[in-house]
């Protein structure tokens, strides 16, 4: 028994150790929605709120799901730990060795010697498989789930007997489990199915002496099925009733089947097609199994395609596993873990295998956690089987062994080899631009990821050229996708694309025509378009509607709010963003916007505990750190504004106005070898932006090297000819330090030609009009 506790905590250990690199990311993806945005998280209240509502939380768009338990937990992690990414991610890694150490338990349940059951567990820690299920904190409720699975088996397989206490006991705390697990994530449901199953399978599900196969089933589900399942029945129709009063943000009907038509393509397929695809699926997941390589946190449209026919590539899946199922049927009374194996595997996978009804996703590797459990339990198993098989005379003595020696020593290196590669991935988790830039690279058909790489690199790293392609392949690779037309909406103001902008519009009215008029990417295209050409008031009129239609579209909202704010509407904005911030709580956008308007009404206190609420909701919004960093500066505390544009500069680096802001800081506190090494590495990041020419030029000015400076201004211009600054410099020095008067007058002019309204534009005047 020592031993056994022993081993457990090695595994639970090990699995620990895999993911620990997981420990220093943030949140990404769904974490943004689920976790850090979610209010039933972020309010001490929410603790009795998140038992009747969608997982989810209020305003938020979603497919119809209840985990309150996961939830829960996430609730405790904010409230008795902190707002902070990385205890989040803590719990996840812990979970996950727990889940290893039940694993091992129920190795051991199913009769697999010590060796085997170390192998099982110990694959299972390490397998990057499970990356996303572990690095992403929304993959705790597939820990959760496989909790409450497994703790049931575990405690099935013994019968219920638990460290002395009567077997009611131990039926409870199996029911309880499984309870947990349903309300932690659906899949969990089949631990119901697993448990008779098993029983038929092993043997224990038998008549007595003097009793028939009828009595026998009757007297076991008495003793045994009852309970869990009514306990299992009745977390789905408190589900049942809790979504059917859902009041989430509701979208039209065809937006909703082009969202379905790009996560689950199988959605809209034929049965040939559905049918030949989720056998081809398996066929990937099979390979995932074996050697997760590559690892991708997104399968959507068009990264697998749909299968036409029965062919080979889709039958040999399915043969497979028909072969596993019957080689453990046949040898179930010699190696009765084989077909424990086999039924934790066949269940979960079969829930979410689109076989039978389509899930929310064609295939994530998210999913995979509890089947995989199965998977590495067959291994061991068959290291089991070789390890006992007793020679024979085709087989000398020992040979057998040596086999099961060997693959469990391949099992120990793939384990090994695993870990590495698991700790390597986790870090492809760390935030969103890692995450969508190694989606992209994993699955370079997938149109999801496109859509949200492109978002990233448009306004992380602040480069609507690179991110144009991005989008555009999106958009012809899922024309059903509406987010993707936003963003490459967004993509085409920033170039001042017009003609682009207005042909995407038309198309997406095209494609998408509502009666209803609820539709909310045709009006953002529009307003999009009417706020290039100059029409202020019809581009409120079309952003208004498009909030309406899905309070919760940041881009509509965030343009409206800043219109308003701009044509002197402080009033209209400030309304605005208060219903907005009702519709869509713990918005980042809405509280960040709410304190660009007080600060244009010019309440700084008011303005700063918007920006700070904002950054409590999203710690990575750099917006809300450069405005608290503007607002010291102007304090002239220059060394918190040099922290605080610090701060917007790491969330998000190519953001340039926060390395000028940076700079500007650093040259007031004198701190001249960081200011150059920030320039010298802000021209690597930019090398087409004058602004690190003019600061250097700025700072060879300061050390008498004029000639220095004048080649520094001038290449500012080269890369830029509007540089109000190069050129104003450029005055400065013709007028001051190389008097040069035609040349002063001329740099003066094209200084108020680029920037009208300079706050030197009076001097400048006059200058410009001598010769």
């Amino acid at each position: 028994m020592k031993r056994d506790l022993l081993a457990a905590a090695l595994v639970a250990a090990l699995g620990v150790a895999a993911f620990a690199t997981s420990l220093g990311n943030g949140f990404a993806y769904d974490d943004q929605r689920i976790v850090a945005g979610n209010v039933m998280v972020q309010q001490p209240s929410g603790v009795f709120r998140l038992w009747f509502s969608d997982y989810w939380g209020p305003g938020q768009v979603g497919p119809a799901l209840y985990r309150p338990v996961t939830v829960f937990t996430y609730w405790l992690n904010r409230h008795l730990l902190g707002a902070e990414p990385w205890h989040f991610h803590m719990v996840n890694v812990l979970l996950h060795g727990a889940v290893t150490a039940l694993l091992f338990v129920v190795a051991r349940g199913l009769g697999l010697g010590l060796i085997a059951a170390l192998v099982a567990a110990g694959l299972f820690a390490t397998h990057a498989v499970h990356t996303e299920a572990v690095a992403n904190v929304v993959g705790r409720a597939e820990m959760l789930a496989a909790c409450g699975v497994l703790g049931a088996f575990a405690l099935h397989l013994r019968d219920y007997a638990l460290a002395g206490w009567p077997r009611r006991r131990g039926l409870l705390i199996a029911t309880l489990c499984l309870a947990a697990g349903v309300a932690s994530k659906e899949v969990a449901a089949a631990g119901i199915v697993i448990l008779p199953l098993w029983d038929i399978v092993s043997g224990r599900l038998r008549p007595a002496e003097g009793e028939d196969w009828f009595g026998a089933i009757q007297r076991k589900t008495l003793e045994t099925y009852a309970l869990p399942a009514a306990a299992v029945a009745g977390v789905l129709l408190v589900r049942t009733l809790v979504l059917s009063g859902r009041q989430g943000v509701e979208m039209p009907p065809e937006v909703l089947e082009g969202i379905l038509s790009v996560d689950n393509p199988l959605a809209a397929a034929t049965l040939l097609q559905r049918e030949a695809t989720a056998f081809a699926v398996l066929g990937e997941v099979l390979s995932l199994l074996v050697w997760p390589a590559p690892l991708s946190p997104d399968y959507s449209r068009d990264a697998i395609p749909l299968v036409e026919d029965l062919s080979l590539s889709a039958l040999w899946p399915p043969l497979i596993l028909v072969a596993s199922g019957v080689l453990a049927w046949r040898t179930r009374a010699r190696h009765p873990a084989a077909a424990g194996a086999f039924l934790l595997f066949l269940v979960p996978w079969f829930v979410v295998s689109n076989l039978v009804v389509t899930t929310g996703t064609i295939l994530a590797e998210r999913t995979l956690y509890l089947p995989s459990a199965g998977f590495c339990l067959a291994l061991a198993a068959a290291t089991e089987a070789l390890l006992a098989r007793p020679p024979g005379p085709a087989r000398p003595p020992g040979a057998a062994r040596v086999a099961g020696f060997a693959l469990a020593g391949l099992a120990a290196l793939a384990a090994a080899a695993h870990g590495v590669w698991a700790a390597r991935q986790s870090r492809n988790w760390k935030d969103e631009g890692a995450l969508w830039k190694h989606a992209v690279e994993a699955q370079p058909r997938s149109s999801r990821a496109l859509s949200f790489r492109g978002k990233q690199v448009l306004e992380r790293d602040s480069d609507p050229k690179a991110a144009r392609p991005l989008l555009e392949t999106a958009v012809d690779l899922a024309p059903g996708l509406v987010i993707t037309y936003e963003h490459l909406g967004e993509c085409y103001r920033q170039l001042g694309m017009l003609p682009e902008l207005e042909s995407l519009a038309r198309r997406a009215r095209e494609r998408f025509s509502s009666p209803t008029d609820t539709l909310v990417t045709v009006p953002f295209l529009e307003g999009l378009a009417a706020e290039m050409a100059g029409r202020k008031a019809d581009a409120i009129e079309r952003y208004r509607r498009a909030v309406i239609g899905r309070p919760i579209l940041e881009s509509a909202a965030q343009r409206l709010a800043g219109l308003l704010t701009a044509t002197g509407d402080l009033e209209g904005a400030r309304k605005f963003l208060e219903e907005y911030r009702r519709a869509s709580p713990g918005n980042a956008q809405a509280l960040l916007h709410m304190g660009l308007t007080a600060l244009k009404g010019g309440d700084r206190a008011g303005a700063e505990a918007s920006f700070r609420a904002a950054l409590a909701a999203d710690p990575g919004l750099a917006l809300a750190s450069e405005q608290i960093g503007l607002l010291r500066a102007n304090e002239g505390n220059f060394r918190e504004s040099a922290e605080w544009f610090e701060k917007a500069r790491a969330a998000v680096p190519g953001y340039p106005q926060a390395w000028w802001n940076l700079a500007s800081s650093l040259e007031r506190l004198g701190e001249t070898d960081r200011l150059l090494r920030l320039l010298a590495e802000a021209e690597k990041r930019f090398p087409e932006a004058p602004d690190p020419d003019v600061r250097r030029g700025v700072f060879a000015l300061r050390t008498d090297d004029v000639d220095g400076a004048i080649r520094r201004f001038e290449a500012a211009l080269v890369k830029d000819p509007k540089s109000a600054d190069a050129h104003v410099n450029l005055v400065f020095v013709y007028t001051q330090k190389r008097p040069d008067p035609a040349r002063a007058a001329a740099h003066a002019r094209a200084a108020l030609e680029a920037k009208p309204d300079h706050e030197q534009a009076a001097a400048l005047r006059g200058l410009a009009g001598s010769r």
